[in-house]
């Protein structure tokens, strides 16, 4: 087989289309007038060379776009791993940030148990008089109850002293009118 190098003929080329390889300069195709020769050793190696060094091109093409594919793989892998990093760094900052506020309600909540304690008298070093919130409900109801009684009472004393001042005064016009 002899290989010729050179122009196309005007007729056009047989060749394939292949992207990026401009056939204009250098077309390959057989000769059919070319006398046979026996191939001499360093021909044939020359040939096996040739083939082998194609083959060894198309598979480093091959390995080369394997290699591509794998770093655009690699690529998204860490852009995962950095949206997992980042979503798991939030989580534990919404951790932290929910016990810090119920670590905030609790300390809000003694500070309350306390208060009370020391308006109805029983703050006397017992701070777990009141465990559940319906103990501390049940303790405010007999507050609020004890605030009406004293309203009412004040009512009452006001009542008793307009009453007073009445007396008072229609006791003056009464002396004074004498």
């Amino acid at each position: 087989m002899v290989l010729r190098v050179g122009r196309p003929k005007a007729g056009g080329s047989k060749l394939p289309a292949i992207a990026g390889f401009d056939w204009k300069f250098a077309e390959l195709e057989r000769l059919a007038e070319a006398p046979s020769v026996p191939l001499i050793a360093r021909d044939a190696f020359v040939t096996e060379m040739a083939i082998k060094l194609n083959q060894t091109q198309i598979e480093v093409r091959a390995l080369a776009r394997e290699v591509e594919a794998a770093k655009r793989s690699i690529a998204e892998i860490r852009e995962d791993t950095e949206r997992n990093d980042r979503f798991a760094s939030f989580q534990d900052n919404e951790g932290r940030a929910r016990a810090q506020k119920l670590e905030e309600i609790s300390r809000r909540f003694r500070t309350l148990k306390e208060r009370v304690d020391a308006m109805s008298g029983n703050g006397k070093g017992d701070y777990h008089s009141f465990e559940s919130l319906q103990a501390l409900s049940k303790r405010v109801t007999e507050i609020s109850a004890l605030q009406r009684q004293f309203r009412d009472v004040t009512r009452k004393l006001k009542y008793c002293a307009g009453l007073f001042c009445g007396s008072v005064l229609l006791w003056l016009v009464t002396f004074l009118s004498s």
